[in-house]
């Protein structure tokens, strides 16, 4: 409810000095130039189901859209000026690491000085991301993708929550944020 105690349960960027707290929320983004992701953490076991909520708005100088949801090692969910992308981590047959698309949607990027939430959640194996205007509740997009549980990369998939930002793309002022 107040961002002033944010800190005692979320980690910070520490390389990049690019979160600042405000009296009004989180301002995340800006110029880094030793990561390609700026984020703020939420670091927990969260082999349950569970519900992320948040309010932004990206700042007027945002030219680019560049923001990332990460859940645990495994999924994390990218959103450009074109594509949203359901991305998942897996080890191939060499045993190395890769990234595997896994769902794909066409979407109209976010627009400068508008309030939107996001509800992203996963209920067992079910993940859903919801996108919805603040002012109006339109649904913008109403997205699932159902695990199939294969390739596990490790047993500490369910650890974090992320919300990140591209370095010196995009501004984003993060209103409120709710775990369920």
């Amino acid at each position: 409810k107040e961002f002033n105690n944010f800190t005692n349960n979320w980690f910070l960027d520490s390389k990049c000095n690019n979160v600042e707290i405000l009296d009004i929320g989180i301002k995340l983004g800006g110029t880094c130039f030793v990561k390609n992701l700026i984020s703020v953490e939420y670091k927990k076991n969260f082999d349950k189901d569970i519900k992320l909520t948040f309010d932004f708005t990206f700042f007027p100088t945002t030219k680019t859209i560049d923001m990332q949801l990460t859940f645990g090692e495994r999924l994390y969910i990218n959103f450009d000026n074109k594509r949203i992308k359901f991305n998942r981590k897996e080890i191939n047959s060499d045993k190395k690491e890769i990234i595997k698309i896994v769902k794909e949607n066409i979407y109209k990027k976010f627009k400068n000085n508008h309030k939107y939430r996001i509800i992203f959640s996963r209920e067992q194996n079910l993940y859903k991301l919801q996108i919805i205007d603040f002012i109006t509740n339109e649904i913008y997009y109403d997205i699932e993708y159902l695990d199939d549980n294969l390739n596990m990369k490790n047993k500490h998939i369910y650890d974090n929550l992320k919300i990140s930002v591209g370095n010196n793309n995009s501004i984003i002022l993060i209103e409120s944020i709710e775990i369920k």
